[in-house]
């Protein structure tokens, strides 16, 4: 009986080894699952990182062509004022040249006449 004993707790301590056993290989496995998985997150965000980083870059470049033809913009306004004020500059300079020859038309058209009348006075 007392082998009997014997052999029914030598039988559960080799269950009891058989189960530390399969829990040892089930933790081990489930550790392997976990890093698996750890690994295909970590891959999924760095790749999520990337595309990220490369809309903020493809940003930065539209930002940076935006401020250059903003700047080419302004320059193309300022010359284009530039020549409105030459324009108009040169405009009130031909209104007074204008009325300059105006007025020396008047003036000689005065003389015309007065020079017609002084001749018509020798004629006649």
């Amino acid at each position: 009986m007392i082998e009997l004993v014997y052999a029914s707790r030598a039988q559960q301590q080799f269950d009891i080894d058989a189960l530390k056993d399969v829990l040892r290989l089930f933790r081990k496995n489930k550790g392997s699952e976990s890093a698996q998985a750890c690994l295909e997150k970590s891959t999924k965000t760095s790749q999520t990182f990337d595309e990220a980083s490369g809309s903020v870059t493809q940003i930065s470049d539209l930002n940076i062509q935006i401020a250059v033809a903003t700047e080419e913009q302004s320059a193309v306004a300022e010359e284009i004022n530039k020549n409105l004020i030459n324009i108009s500059h040169l405009a009130d300079v031909t209104t007074e040249g204008a009325k300059t020859t105006s007025e020396a038309n008047k003036t000689i058209a005065k003389r015309v006449i007065d020079l017609h009348t002084n001749l018509n006075a020798f004629v006649e």
